[in-house]
């Protein structure tokens, strides 16, 4: 016979189905073909976390906000250890910059009489 899986919905509604008492949980098993074991272990699981999440309903909270502080850092760090790694690139290949080079917004004509070239260099325009 092949096992049924179950949603957490499904388990769930069948748990408070068996909390309101107006049915025997032998008679909701029997209904929907599972063991009362099953039944209770579903119970006492729904019974330990409502229990875990009002004794540490607060310090979840701050875990999540530690875990974002400790995140940030990291990528603060990597933020500048790539811009460091930039530089000594640069350096090393002896390039100023590193940039293509874009026609003057004005047209071709201001830009034959000598008007400087727009530049990108990674992401920010130079003139």
């Amino acid at each position: 016979m092949k096992q049924r899986k179950w949603t957490a919905e499904e388990k769930l509604a069948l748990v408070l189905e068996g909390l309101k008492e107006k049915r025997s949980v032998a008679d909701i098993c029997m209904e929907h073909k599972i063991s009362q074991t099953l039944y209770y272990k579903w119970r006492d699981r729904f019974f330990e976390g409502g229990k875990r999440s009002l004794i540490n309903g607060t310090s979840d909270d701050n875990h999540y906000k530690a875990e974002i502080e400790k995140l940030q850092k990291i990528i603060g760090k990597q933020a500048i250890q790539i811009e460091i790694l930039k530089k000594q690139n640069m350096a090393t290949l002896g390039i100023e910059h590193i940039f293509t080079s874009y026609p003057h917004p004005k047209g071709n004509a201001e830009a034959k009489l000598g008007s400087p070239k727009i530049t990108r260099f990674f992401g920010v325009l130079v003139r």
